[in-house]
């Protein structure tokens, strides 16, 4: 809270200026004719003052202490605790405990437990009293002017404690009224991540906090949202449901991202084969990636045409696999394949092609299997005839003497 200031107080500062070049007879009497009293200077003084109006204050009330004046000497008596800082710091802070008043103050040390604060005097600040969220680096206040809300004072033993949290909270509160009237269903809004949990992210829209469940991080599925997000990180949110009355509100990251979805139910289909990469085993089965942040599972039952135990004894994680797509529920953004339709696809593939190959080889001729045979006995054949001819030969012979020639 800001002291107000009252409209002649550039006047009085004028005139206190004037009376410490020419020192009046009497301080009270001057401060009167020019209509000031008493209670306006006192005003005046408890007010923030800079090293050059205390001092000219300081020397006006020196000079009324001197001027043998008893209306001087009264007010003197009254201003002295203005003058003296350390008195003037121990009026200022009890005068912010009782009002409520916000007080600003340097942070000049960290120590065990919290910050020491410049009020004019030593003031402490517990570190469960230093900003909001969570355990606050202390270090990084050093050096810092922090808003204050004074919540003990013991002068006896010079101990004042304060609280930067009190000041922080009431202005978030402020700000948090003020932005819930702006937020609509449907908006893009830009936030801080402020808190990670298992159940997904608290991000901060400027004063209220929404829930970015893990659900709605990204299309892929996520196990805990520090995976890709992290404390004070920046994104882009839309707004999907809004409840003022509760201050509830519900974001979403993956939702303004294309669903990858719609183009998975272009390429895949039931009865076809589809590649994937094993992601994890679970109880029941193993998931496995399509690719594109879009993921498909195969039950145990379908792992191969054995019975099978443990997934582990087919697959392992990050091994490609290829199988065959038997159920797509887009509505459940559930894919369901089979390794064991696949490989007995395959078989049948090869059976097929196996068929396909003897059909093909019944067309082949008696002389296309054993003509090699054939061949081999070919030089035997020709031997014989060669043999038989030179023999009918030989037998025609001398009967063709005889007849060409008379017999002796």
């Amino acid at each position: 809270m800001t002291v107000r200031v009252k409209p002649d107080t550039e006047r009085l500062q004028t005139l206190l200026a004037e009376m410490k070049q020419t020192p009046p007879e009497s301080v009270t009497l001057a401060l009167r004719e020019q209509g000031v009293s008493a209670d306006d200077l006192e005003q005046y003084a408890r007010a923030p003052l800079d090293a050059e109006e205390l001092e000219t204050l300081r020397q006006v009330v020196l000079h009324a202490a001197r001027s043998g004046s008893p209306d001087d000497a009264k007010l003197a008596s009254a201003m002295r605790v203005h003058l003296d800082p350390r008195e003037r710091a121990w009026d200022r802070i009890l005068r912010a405990q009782e009002s409520g008043e916000v007080i600003h103050a340097m942070v000049t040390e960290a120590v065990k437990g919290g910050l020491v604060v410049d009020l004019g005097v030593r003031g402490f600040v517990p570190a469960s009293h230093v900003g909001l969220g969570g355990p606050p680096n202390l270090n990084s206040f050093v050096g810092q002017s922090l808003p204050l809300r004074v919540i003990e004072v013991d002068r006896r033993r010079q101990k004042v404690v304060l609280s930067n949290r009190v000041v922080a909270e009431e202005e978030r509160a402020a700000q948090r009224r003020e932005t819930m009237g702006t937020l609509e269903e449907g908006q893009v809004r830009e936030g801080i991540v402020r808190r990670l949990t298992d159940i997904g992210a608290f991000v901060d829209l400027g004063g209220v906090d929404g829930l970015l469940h893990v659900s709605e991080i990204s299309w892929k599925r996520i196990e805990k949202p520090s995976e890709v997000l992290k404390r004070d990180q920046k994104v882009q949110v839309k707004i999907i449901k809004l409840d003022p009355s509760q201050g509830r509100i519900s974001l979403s990251m993956r939702r303004l991202q294309p669903d990858p979805w719609s183009e998975a139910s272009k390429q895949l289909a039931v009865g076809k084969p589809a590649k994937a990469t094993v992601q994890r085993i679970v109880n029941g089965g193993v998931v496995v990636d399509l690719g594109s942040d879009v993921e498909g599972f195969i039950p145990m039952s379908e792992l191969a045409g054995r019975r099978v135990q443990k997934a582990e004894e087919v697959v392992q994680v990050g091994q490609e696999v290829e199988a065959t797509v038997i159920e797509i529920r887009p509505r459940d953004r559930r894919i369901v394949l089979s390794l064991r339709q696949q490989e007995e696809h395959q078989d049948r593939r090869s059976y097929e092609s196996y068929v396909q190959k003897q059909r093909s080889d019944d067309r082949t001729t008696i002389g296309d299997l054993f003509g090699h045979l054939f061949k081999d006995m070919m030089p035997a054949e020709s031997e014989t005839q060669e043999a038989g001819s030179a023999t009918q030969d030989a037998d025609r012979e001398p009967a063709t003497e005889t007849n060409g020639k008379a017999p002796a």
